[in-house]
């Protein structure tokens, strides 16, 4: 029996929810033998971490278990050690360096960095395989050669983005031409688009409308951005919205911004989820330029350099002249949920 832990409740509608959901839906047509372990809304004020630790010891000691399947969790790497004892496989799902998710979060809790350091160590050393969202972590972690890990990014539902999808409504909202969908965390380089906005007023005469759509640590100082550009008629803030809700959402704005901080690009990388999003929702893209697959660089409309102002007004002038042209559809079969599915099933097959 193959034991997957998530430890997300899966009750909500939060991005890494929805994520382990698609993931479990295809995973449920590969695998008949498994059971699923996550956290739900009954476990009151039990600390989500803890009651993870203790499932997870109790998981590995299951007479019926073959396989443990770990989302990470802190201390997870207690896990990985027992499931070694027992001679199981034990696989890890990495979406971060957990290191630098502590240094862009800024928490200096000695503690906090005292067991990242253990978990660090313990999944490079002795994890039966890792599943990583991107190269950089896979390299931070295992190098570019170990065949202990193999880097799957996170897939798209085509069914959900459906480019052809029309919708007249969506809480009062015009139409827009550029847009944003996601978390307004620090390594989301905001502040550089909407520099470029504005420099797309001033140099090109052009007045964009954009819409940003999320919420995050950052919300604040973009909003105070935003006014201090006096783009306050030009740029409307949805906030956070269901993730049921995302494709609709898409379709109220014509081109889809990525915009990405270089620092974080040249040590974790990026999944290229929201990309394959904009994409399968018949949008164009414009996106930080970063080391990416070949076959999914294609699919990108235009690339501008990181946190260069000028390059990217330059880029969003270019793509608002087009954007009223017939978007072509893309291939994007290869980067579903179910593709991906495909492909982890054969990478924990070849370690049992």
């Amino acid at each position: 029996m193959i034991r997957l832990f998530f430890p997300v409740n899966l009750e909500t509608n939060k991005g890494d929810s929805v994520h382990a959901l698609k993931l479990l839906k295809y995973f449920r047509l590969k695998e008949a033998n498994y059971l699923v372990v996550s956290y739900d809304s009954q476990r009151g004020r039990i600390n989500k971490y803890f009651y993870f630790l203790i499932k997870s010891i109790l998981g590995a000691f299951a007479p019926k278990t073959d396989i443990l399947y770990v989302r990470y969790f802190p201390l997870c790497s207690l896990s990985i050690l027992l499931a070694k004892l027992r001679k199981l496989p034990c696989f890890v799902e990495l979406n971060a360096i957990i290191s630098e998710e502590l240094i862009d979060r800024k928490i200096s809790n000695p503690l906090y960095q005292l067991v990242t350091y253990i978990d660090e160590q313990i999944i490079s050393r002795y994890a039966s395989g890792a599943v990583c969202v991107t190269e950089g972590i896979r390299n931070f972690y295992f190098g570019d050669r170990d065949p202990r890990a193999i880097v799957l990014g996170n897939g798209v539902d085509i069914d959900e983005f459906n480019a052809i999808q029309t919708v007249t409504n969506y809480d009062g909202l015009i139409e827009f031409d550029f847009g944003f969908v996601g978390s307004l965390s620090p390594w989301q380089d905001l502040e550089t688009l909407i520099a470029a906005v504005a420099l797309l007023r001033d140099r090109y005469q052009v007045h964009a409308r954009t819409l940003i759509v999320g919420h995050g640590v950052n919300f604040a100082a973009i909003v105070k951005l935003v006014s201090k550009f006096g783009l306050s008629n030009q740029v409307h803030f949805l906030g956070e919205v269901p993730k049921a809700d995302v494709p609709q959402v898409m379709q109220k704005f014509k081109i889809g911004v990525v915009p990405l901080k270089g620092s974080r690009l040249k040590k974790t990388g990026t999944s290229a989820v929201k990309i394959l999003e904009y994409i399968a929702a018949g949008r164009q893209v414009v996106c930080t330029h970063v080391a990416m697959a070949e076959n999914l660089t294609t699919l990108v409309d235009f690339f501008y350099e990181p946190e260069s102002v000028k390059d990217l007004a330059k880029q969003l002038y270019s793509a608002y002249l087009q954007r009223d042209q017939v978007i072509r559809l893309k291939d994007i079969s290869s980067f579903t949920w179910e593709a991906h599915v495909t492909k982890l099933m054969k990478f924990i097959n070849s370690k049992r």
